[in-house]
This record gives structure tokens, sequence and C-alpha cells, in this order.
């Protein structure tokens, strides 16, 4: 395969948005705040999905997908999310209501993918709950590992960063 089809055949590219920027709506940050129509400028077909909707994401995904292996060139997906934390812990998150933030929380990924793998007979709630459960004990081995694992030397924190510090022979 020349080069210059290389991008042909590539999953798509992906990109979040979560109608908020730092500090302010995406709306008053950005003169077009949707992404996903930034690939018709480069000629790129691309597709806004609901990026809280994990089986809508995979369905935009694979259809993505199966376009460029079709040699029909890139696709771009834009995710739209909602984001249920401040942008940073600098951000005081005072650009929505408290209610709007804890409404996009009962329409979370997880929730509603949950409630989907239940309603079409998938999964039971005992196996969710042992997934759970299972997740907690792996989080909470992998914290307690960290928490008593030996601090990094200071002489060796630049090490295989990949910009020389200033003054030092490269």
């Amino acid at each position: 395969m020349p080069a210059s089809d290389v991008h042909r055949r590539q999953p798509p590219p992906s990109a979040s948005s979560s109608h908020s920027a730092s500090f302010a709506r995406a709306a008053r940050a950005a003169p077009k705040p949707q992404l996903g129509g930034h690939g018709a400028v480069f000629a790129i077909a691309s597709e806004a999905v609901d990026g809280m909707d994990v089986v809508a994401g995979e369905a935009a995904a694979r259809r993505a997908t199966h376009a460029i292996r079709r040699g029909e060139g890139p696709r771009l997906l834009e995710a739209k999310t909602y984001r249920f934390r401040a942008h940073s812990m600098f951000d005081p998150d005072l650009y929505r209501p408290k209610e709007e933030v804890e409404e996009g929380k009962t329409k979370g990924p997880l929730i509603r993918f949950s409630e989907w793998i239940l309603g079409t007979g998938l999964v039971h709630t005992a196996d969710i709950e042992a997934a759970e459960a299972a997740i907690a004990a792996e989080i909470e081995t992998a914290v307690d590992f960290a928490e008593k694992a030996s601090w990094e030397p200071v002489e060796t924190l630049m090490r295989d960063v990949m910009t020389p510090r200033e003054g030092a022979a490269s």
C-alpha cells in the first residue's frame, strides 16, 4: 500500500466535546463548538455521536472504521459528552447550575450502559455487582501498593523526559 493511502485504512480519529470549556460554556469559548464540522475543512467526513451512549459510540466507530477500510477516506467522530466535574481544580464551575450537573450524572455512560445491558438480558444484576466488587478490590490493591511504594529519587525524576533541561549537555 502506498504511504499516501495509509490514512485511508486507519481507525477513525475521535474528539470529545463536553459543551463546556474552562470557566465558560463552550458556546462562549469557541466560535463553533461543534467539533464534528471541522472535518469538512479537510474534506473529511464526520459524524457526531452521543458520547454518553456506549452502544451508539461503538456503532459509530464501527461505521467509520468500515468506511475507512473500504477506502472511502478518513473519518472524524465527535463524541458529545457531559463533564461531571469542573474542568480543573482551579475552575469554580460557576457557569452551570448544580441541578444540571446532578441531572447529567443520572445520564452517565456507565449508568446508561448498565441499564441497556440489563434490559437486553445479556447480564444480570449479580453479574454487575460482582464486576463492581472486583473493580473496587483491584483499585484498593493498586492504591495500597502506591501508598506503600518508595518515592522516586529526586535525581531520577528527569529520566526519560524527552526535552533536555536548559543548559544540560545533550
